[in-house]
C-alpha cells in the first residue's frame, strides 16, 4: 500500500508539472508545483504581486502562474495601453474570475460581470449617474453623514480614546452610500449593531479570493461564489423592497438607484436582478474597500505632520471668515487642490494589487510571434507600477507634490491607475473621491491627527486582509482651536 501511495503522489506531481512546460521559454518566476506563483497565507496579496513585478523587471511581459493556470503579466506601459485602450476590443471582459465562471456559477457583480457588446450598452446607460455634475448635487447628503462622523470624533476626543481609523471610515462610508446611492437614512456611528455594517463586513471574505488567485478552475468546479451568500441575500432583499416601494408610490428619486430605475425603463436588458447585483457591488467597493484604502490616507497624514499642517493651512485659508458654517459649499471644496493631491498620492500608495482582463479574441504581441490565445488572462500589476522608482522617485515616501499641477503631467500614462484605465475603468471613482474629500476637509478642519503606537514609513501589509495594515490604523485626536 505504501508503494501504491508513493506512486499515486508521484503521478499527481508529474501531472501537475505538465502545464508549466507550456510557456517555459517566457520570463517567469519558478512556480510552486501546487501554488504556482501565489502564496497560501505566507505573505499579503499586495506583496505577492509587487514582488512578482520586481522579479520580472526588465522584461516587457512574463507569466504569473495562478495554480497551474498561466496568466500573461504585462510590464511594458505601451503593451498595457494597448490592452486597456487601443486594442480594447480584444480584452473587453474583466478577468478577476475564470472564463465561464459567470455562466456556471452566477453573476455576482451585475453590470461588471457582463461581457462584450451587452456590457458596453449597459455601461453607457448607467454612467450618467456617476458624472461629477450629478454627484455634486449629493454634497448636502454627504455633509449630513460627515456631521455624524464629527460628533462621533468629538466624543472620542473628549474621552481621550484611541480612534480605530478603519472602523470609523467604515461607519462613514456605510452611512454615506446608504443615503447617496439608495436614499436610506442610517447612522452607523450611534447604532453599533447596525445590520448594514454587520452584513457589509461579511460580503467579502479573504478565503474566496485566495482560492480564486491560486486555483481559479476550482471556483468553477465547486461553484464557489465570490461573495458571502447570506450577506448578499440581506442586501438583495433590502434593494427589492426599496424598488417595489418606489414603483408602488411612483416616487422619482435623484439618487443612484433612482437614476438606474429610469434607465431600466428605456432598456429591458437592465433587469431588476442585474440592478440588484450591481447595487451589491457598489457596497463591496464603496464600503470595506474604500475604508481600507483611505485608512492609508489617515495613516500617512498622521505619520507626515508637515503634509497634514499644509492641508490644514489651505483649509483655513479657503474658509477664512466662515468659522460658523458647517456645510462647506462645493465651490470652496473645489479650491482645496492640495487635498486632491493627498487623495491621489494615497491611491498611489495603496489600492488593488492588480487588475485583469480576459482575451476575448486572440492577440499578437507587437513585433513578436507570440499570441495570447482567446480565453487567457492578462494581468496589469497596478501596485507594482505605482511603486516602481522608474516612474515614481522614492516610491515609498508619501509625497502629494507628485500630483501638483506642475508635476502630475510627468507621470507616464498607465503608470498610475488606481481605478483601472480605459473603458473598464471603475465607475465609482468620482463618488469615492468626492465623499472622501468632503470628509477629510471636515476632519482636518476640526482635528489634528496624532500618532498612537509604531507607524513605520514603509507600510507593512496584513497578509490576512485585502488592503489592511498590520496592527491597524490607531490614532489620537487633538481638537483644533
Amino acid at each position: 500500500m505504501l508503494i501504491v501511495g508513493i506512486l499515486c503522489i508521484t503521478y499527481l506531481y508529474l501531472k501537475s508539472q505538465a502545464p508549466f512546460k507550456q510557456y517555459a521559454n517566457l520570463p517567469q518566476v519558478k512556480p510552486h508545483w501546487f501554488l504556482g506563483n501565489g502564496s497560501f497565507g505566507g505573505e499579503s496579496m499586495i506583496d505577492t504581486y509587487t514582488n512578482h513585478y520586481n522579479a520580472l523587471k526588465g522584461n516587457r511581459y512574463g507569466i504569473f502562474w495562478q495554480g497551474n493556470d498561466p496568466a500573461f503579466h504585462l510590464m511594458d506601459l505601451e503593451l498595457i495601453k494597448k490592452v486597456q485602450i487601443s486594442d480594447f476590443d480584444h480584452f473587453m471582459d474583466l478577468g478577476f474570475a475564470p472564463e465561464g465562471y459567470s455562466e456556471k456559477v452566477g453573476k455576482f457583480f451585475g453590470i461588471a460581470d457582463e461581457s462584450g457588446e451587452k456590457w458596453r450598452r449597459l455601461k453607457k446607460m448607467v454612467t450618467p449617474p456617476f458624472s461629477v455634475p450629478r454627484l455634486k448635487k449629493t454634497t448636502p447628503t454627504i455633509n449630513i453623514a460627515v456631521k455624524k462622523m464629527m460628533n462621533y470624533f468629538h466624543s472620542l476626543e473628549k474621552k481621550g480614546e484611541v480612534v480605530d481609523a478603519t472602523l470609523a471610515l467604515k461607519k462613514f462610508y456605510m452611512t454615506t452610500i446608504a443615503s447617496v446611492a439608495f436614499g436610506t437614512d442610517i447612522d452607523c456611528f450611534t447604532d453599533e449593531t447596525n445590520e448594514f455594517m454587520r452584513n457589509g463586513d461579511n460580503l467579502l471574505e479573504m478565503w474566496r479570493f485566495v482560492i480564486l488567485a491560486l486555483w481559479p478552475s476550482a471556483m468553477v468546479f465547486f461553484k464557489i461564489g465570490l461573495i458571502n451568500e447570506k450577506a448578499s441575500n440581506f442586501f438583495s432583499r433590502l434593494f427589492k423592497q426599496i424598488l417595489a416601494q418606489r414603483r408602488e408610490t411612483n416616487v422619482v428619486s435623484k439618487d443612484i438607484m433612482g437614476n438606474m430605475m429610469e434607465a431600466a425603463k428605456e432598456n429591458p436588458e437592465l433587469t431588476e436582478d442585474m440592478m440588484i447585483a450591481s447595487f451589491v457591488q457598489f457596497f463591496t467597493d464603496g464600503y470595506s474597500t474604500a475604508a481600507d484604502i483611505f485608512s492609508i490616507c489617515i495613516y500617512q497624514l498622521t505619520n507626515n505632520p508637515d503634509v497634514q499642517e499644509r492641508a490644514q493651512e489651505q483649509i483655513d485659508e479657503v474658509l477664512e471668515g466662515k468659522e460658523g458654517i458647517e456645510d462647506i459649499p462645493n465651490e470652496d471644496i473645489e479650491k482645496m487642490s492640495y487635498i486632491d493631491q493627498i487623495l491621489d498620492e494615497t491611491l498611489r500608495m495603496g489600492t488593488a494589487p492588480f487588475t485583469a482582463r480576459i482575451c476575448t479574441k486572440e492577440w499578437k504581441f507587437p513585433g513578436e510571434d507570440l499570441v495570447i490565445p482567446k480565453g487567457k488572462k492578462v494581468i496589469i500589476p497596478i501596485m507594482g507600477l505605482q511603486h516602481d522608482p522608474e516612474y515614481f522617485e522614492d516610491p515609498y515616501k508619501f509625497d502629494p507634490e507628485r500630483f501638483s499641477s506642475e508635476n502630475k503631467g510627468n507621470i507616464p500614462t498607465g503608470a498610475y491607475q488606481p481605478f483601472g484605465m480605459g473603458p473598464r475603468m471603475c465607475l465609482g471613482y468620482n463618488i469615492i473621491k468626492l465623499e472622501t474629500k468632503i470628509m477629510l476637509v471636515h476632519l482636518l478642519r476640526n482635528f489634528s491627527l496624532k500618532k498612537h503606537g509604531d507607524m513605520p514609513e514603509k507600510i507593512v501589509w496584513d497578509k490576512n486582509t485585502f488592503l489592511g495594515i498590520v496592527g491597524g490604523v490607531n490614532i489620537k485626536l487633538a481638537k483644533r482651536t
